[in-house]
């Protein structure tokens, strides 16, 4: 898993208190709970996916599961670890 980065600027996220939010990244499915009303009533389509989180020098993998929308849209989440940054609700891989 290579990428090629590009900074493009810096910025200060603020955490978030509790609440149903509509997060804006892929979210791990242990941050929150979705809130399906309101994906059925936007008709998201959310996935659940399992990848990589970490990789020690020996390359033994540990994994971790997400969910993602498949469009990128953002999805509707009940979490206390939500970050505000900008106009968008983040949460943290």
């Amino acid at each position: 898993m290579m990428a090629d980065l590009i900074f493009l600027e810096k910025a200060n996220a603020v955490n978030l208190p509790e609440a149903v939010y509509h997060v804006h990244t892929v979210f791990p499915r242990d941050c929150g709970r979705i809130d399906i009303d309101a994906v059925f009533g936007e008709n998201l389509s959310v996935n659940a996916m399992r990848m990589p989180r970490t990789v020690t020098q020996y390359r033994v993998f540990t994994h971790a599961d997400y969910y993602m929308e498949r469009d990128a849209r953002p999805v509707p989440v009940d979490t206390g670890k939500a970050l505000q940054w900008k106009d968008q609700v983040l949460v943290c891989l």
